[in-house]
């Protein structure tokens, strides 16, 4: 007879991944964000972080297996930081609360890429459960 595995659930990281999709989930269907719509997105991420300095989310430790694509993505009071490894590709994306805008690279972006930007984060936490991302706050 088997014996079923034990789950561990981490429930601040179930918290975290609903909190998010229900952020996203309204922009993600939209043609174009307007200054409403990243204001409002602004003030869920700035929520979602309460009282904390940052809460990090990345898929290094999967497994201790090197994987093609690696993502750390960074909430903090003065914006959101995702750093994505695809093999020999680097990007670094920050989108600034104070100045409303997002970089790639170091290099200002047009405000057409928020929403792949947006995309990418709603990409990550719909995956928050099934993946073994590793969850830190500060």
């Amino acid at each position: 007879m088997n014996t079923p595995t034990p789950v561990t659930l981490n429930i601040y990281q179930l918290q975290l991944q609903s909190k998010l999709t229900d952020s996203i989930k309204p922009l993600t269907n939209k043609g174009f964000l307007t200054a409403t719509d990243i204001s409002s997105f602004k003030q869920d991420m700035l929520t979602i972080l309460n009282k904390k300095k940052v809460i990090k989310i990345n898929n290094q430790k999967r497994n201790n297996q090197k994987i093609p694509y690696y993502f750390c993505l960074m909430l903090t009071k003065e914006g959101i930081s995702l750093i994505e490894k695809k093999s020999i590709k680097k990007s670094n994306y920050f989108f600034s609360f104070t100045r409303n805008q997002l970089e790639m690279n170091q290099q200002v972006v047009s405000t057409e890429f928020i929403k792949l930007f947006i995309k990418k984060i709603e990409t990550i936490a719909q995956h928050m459960e099934d993946e073994s991302y590793t969850v830190t706050q500060k």
